[in-house]
């Protein structure tokens, strides 16, 4: 009795002698039929992969490096902000002090805490006030006028009086003041760096200029170098010197006209034209790191970088950060004109008439979005969070 072989009956040919021949080549065909199933499975998941990358990215924005590559960037919506109730009156320039806020104006000077509580308050006139910090102390100041008011988290100082109008006053890490003022016995003018110790105020270096009309000057974090910007008669000048010595030890002038400049990176000079970004060495040495494609209408320097909002013809503004060796970050989205640009403790606040972006790094990878209608200045705290200052009060976010 003839056996017959059940895969080949199965699969519908006639059972017969051949039947056991035929069966090798049916199962090697079932398994070649597998395998093309499973590649095009394969293939169908990788293509569906790729295409929801690509979507992502072009869903939610993405950084464009020096390179070109793309990566995904975070878009987050902000919480509730708390209110924060400032002295009325002082409310026309403000400096974040992390734990505490300084704000400036006709009335006089104020601090206050995050509770809302004023630490100290001094009754003196800043019209058009201005201030400035590295995030522990802070200088108020009116440009015209002759008083520097010193403060912290703590309350207020010491101040600083001038023999002439004051230009511009900065404050570099370790409590280092520099003080530039208009001309007076002769000189064109005189930039002053101070060293403030608590309550202490000491002349630390003196230059006045003979030529050129010095307007801001920067210390560097050490205080070991000052460097002076005068307007020249051929463009931009900038003399650097050691603390130490009267004597320059560089000077530089540059075809542009350099409009502000400070130290990064320690000793390495970072200065802004209207449309470039310069880094100059102590000893001289110009290097072009960035030539903007729009107007620069907001500028602010970190600790190894600088972040530029430079606005176009069509209105739109680009966000970009400038590394200190030279490699460029760019935000993915578009902003209207910035009311202010702020950076601190890493972070980078772009404020508009009605929105308050947040990014929590130099590379702009990652950003949070507040509604902040009305706000005059913001500043970075850390992350995602940032503090809005108002006419009349602050809102804390984060």
């Amino acid at each position: 009795m003839m056996k017959t072989n059940s895969r080949a009956t199965k699969s519908g040919l006639p059972p017969n002698e051949d039947d056991t021949r035929a069966a090798p080549r049916l199962r090697r065909e079932e398994r070649r039929k597998r395998r093309c199933r499973r590649r095009r499975t394969v293939g169908g998941v990788f293509v569906l992969l790729v295409a929801v990358c690509v979507g992502l990215v072009i869903i939610l924005g993405g950084e464009l490096s020096a390179s070109g590559m793309r990566a995904a960037i975070v878009r987050v919506t902000g919480k509730t902000a708390r209110e924060m109730t400032l002295i009325a009156g002082y409310d026309r320039a403000f400096a974040d002090l992390r734990f505490a806020v300084v704000s400036a104006g006709a009335s006089g000077v104020a601090v206050t805490d995050l509770s809302g509580e004023t630490v100290a308050h001094q009754a003196i006139s800043l019209s058009e006030a201005a201030v400035t910090s590295n995030g522990k102390l802070a200088a108020a100041y009116t440009v015209g006028g002759s008083d520097v008011v010193l403060a912290d988290r703590h309350g207020i100082g010491a101040r600083i009086l001038t023999e002439s109008k004051i230009l511009a006053v900065s404050v570099a890490d370790g409590g280092y003041v520099a003080v530039t003022t208009a001309e007076i016995d002769g000189y064109r003018g005189v930039v002053t760096l101070y060293r403030v110790r608590g309550d202490s105020v000491e002349v630390k270096f003196r230059w006045r200029a003979g030529t050129g009309f010095p307007f801001a000057a920067a210390a560097s974090s050490d205080g070991k170098y000052l460097a002076t910007l005068s307007l020249g008669s051929s463009g931009g000048r900038i003399v650097v010197f050691r603390t130490s010595s009267e004597n320059p030890i560089a000077e530089v002038t540059y075809p542009e006209t350099i409009v502000e400049l400070a130290f990064i990176d320690g000793d390495t000079i970072i200065a802004r034209t209207r449309t470039k970004l310069l880094r100059i060495t102590v000893n001289g040495a110009v290097t072009e790191l960035y030539a903007s494609e729009g107007e620069i209408t907001g500028y602010a320097v970190g600790s190894n970088y600088a972040a530029v909002a430079e606005t176009g013809y069509d209105g739109l503004t680009n966000l970009v950060t400038v590394m200190s060796d030279g490699a460029v970050n760019y935000a993915s989205i578009t902003f209207e004109r910035p009311v202010s640009l702020r950076t601190a403790n890493g972070a980078i606040t772009l404020l508009t008439d009605t929105t308050l972006y947040v990014f929590g790094n130099a590379k702009l990878t990652r950003f949070t979005e507040y509604d902040a209608p009305n706000s005059l200045d913001a500043f970075p705290r850390g992350g995602d969070n940032a503090i809005a200052f108002g006419e009349r009060g602050a809102r804390v976010f984060g």
